[in-house]
């Protein structure tokens, strides 16, 4: 999910990847802007948008590794419409806890 306070800048993103969902969300009280999201879930989609921005990161550039590494050993376990099994549950929070150290050393 991509998040900002400029529509325009969502609205740039979905129509450069052509695909992805955008939408609007109102904060619930205080003095907040609106935030608009690009989100997308189709794992396809997710791999083809971090290998295209990869090139291009200077501090999220060992995410991207993790997350396409991860990508690569659930493609290896699920195969098409597979069920989630406890092995691909614990690849996720291996994967989960990887990201948090790397945002925290960054």
């Amino acid at each position: 999910m991509i998040c900002n306070t400029d529509p325009r800048v969502i609205q740039w993103i979905a129509d450069v990847t052509g695909f992805g969902r955008c939408r609007m969300h109102k904060p619930k009280s205080g003095n907040r802007r609106i935030a608009y999201q690009w989100q997308i879930a189709k794992k396809a989609q997710v791999r083809q948008v971090l290998e295209a921005i990869r090139p291009y990161l200077k501090v999220k550039q060992d995410q991207v590794d993790v997350m396409l590494a991860h990508l690569a050993v659930e493609d290896s376990i699920v195969k098409g419409q597979g069920s989630i099994t406890d092995e691909v549950t614990a690849k996720r929070r291996e994967t989960e806890l990887k990201l948090k150290t790397l945002k925290r050393s960054a």
